[in-house]
């Protein structure tokens, strides 16, 4: 049974289908001279299911394919990895825009 309607959408768009899932946490920040730059961790796998709060994905790893349950709460985004962009892509860099 799904309880979070997060998970619910996730499931319904992006079953079986390779993505790319942002929790918000940031792997490093690359600094230049006169600006910063967050990196942000992501998560890449294939959305299998959905177990309450959790979203399952399998990622595949060194030797094999690993599930991986993630807390649907800590998700700030999932988007479908194709040709057309990833994370980073859709995130605008508001102070660039501004130059």
């Amino acid at each position: 049974m799904v309880d979070n309607r997060y998970s619910l959408a996730a499931l319904q768009l992006f079953k079986d289908k390779y993505v790319e899932i942002n929790t918000g946490e940031v792997r490093t920040t690359l600094l230049f001279s006169d600006s910063e730059h967050d990196q942000k961790s992501v998560i890449r796998g294939v959305l299998v299911d959905v177990i309450g709060d959790g979203i399952v994905i399998e990622c595949k790893m060194r030797k094999g394919i690993k599930k991986v349950l993630l807390n649907a709460w800590s998700v700030v985004t999932i988007i479908e990895i194709d040709d057309i962009g990833l994370t980073k892509d859709v995130y605008v860099d508001e102070e660039g825009r501004r130059r």
